[in-house]
């Protein structure tokens, strides 16, 4: 790995066998004029034209190798089909704010959040659903060394689909069950992935009422057993 720095503001941390940036560290006031990794490898040091000297520790952060996020989401909202109700006079405003954040390398690199278990396939690898309440959508860490490193998928793309529930189809393809945080009615979107999480359809929405998280369970039937509100006036009633 290697670090960058300039007159941004911000320090990147770069993948070197790939050239790809791992993640955006943000904090100084003026142009980064130093960096230099501590000799025991657990993060780094900066110093500013803001006059001052920070430290930078790695042992609370999971890095994420490249996204392709900003070409990602510019490609599947031009794929969606336009809203032809709900929020529809506001849906193009939305999608290209968005759009124009998704440009912003430091707020794609800050507020992804977990809430739903990770899945984890038959070759080891795991998937954790990962959501941004800024960008209102959804992406998954990926790991094949039981979480020694990390990389993140492509975005799940949509009108608010966030807090991912996963699952397996007897075919492979790994389906993503969300919480619906775009316009009404609240219904639960879908999304496919069909290389082991990697990148993902933009999302559909299901006929299935919502309003806050759900959770999908794989039983050793096969069967899916689906918990969620199933309500989209309030978060009073669960259904299994």
């Amino acid at each position: 790995h290697m670090l960058s720095c300039d007159a941004d503001k911000v320090i990147i941390l770069w993948e070197t066998a790939t050239g790809r940036k791992i993640y955006v560290f943000a904090g100084h006031a003026a142009s980064v004029t130093a960096v230099r990794f501590t000799h025991d490898g657990k993060g780094f040091v900066s110093a500013s034209d803001d006059q001052t000297v920070r430290y930078w520790p790695f042992d609370k952060k999971v890095f994420l190798s490249g996204t392709y996020f900003e070409e990602e989401i510019e490609k599947q909202f031009k794929a969606m089909p336009e809203l032809q109700h709900g929020w529809a006079g506001y849906a193009p405003l939305y999608d290209d704010m968005i759009k124009e954040a998704a440009k912003d390398k430091v707020k794609r690199s800050i507020g992804w959040m977990t809430r739903i278990k990770p899945l984890i396939l038959q070759s080891g690898r795991i998937i954790l659903p990962l959501y941004s309440d800024g960008y209102n959508l959804s992406i998954c860490a990926i790991s094949d060394d039981d979480g020694e490193t990390w990389k993140a998928s492509k975005p799940i793309v949509g009108r608010g689909p966030i807090q991912p529930a996963l699952a397996v189809r007897k075919n492979g393809d790994v389906v993503a069950y969300m919480r619906d945080s775009g316009d009404a009615p609240g219904r639960v979107h879908k999304a496919i992935s069909k290389d082991n999480g990697e990148s993902w359809s933009y999302t559909v929405k299901t006929d299935i009422p919502n309003e806050a998280s759900v959770e999908l369970l794989k039983l050793k039937d096969g069967r899916w057993a689906f918990l969620g509100n199933y309500i989209d006036d309030g978060r009073y009633r669960v259904a299994f």
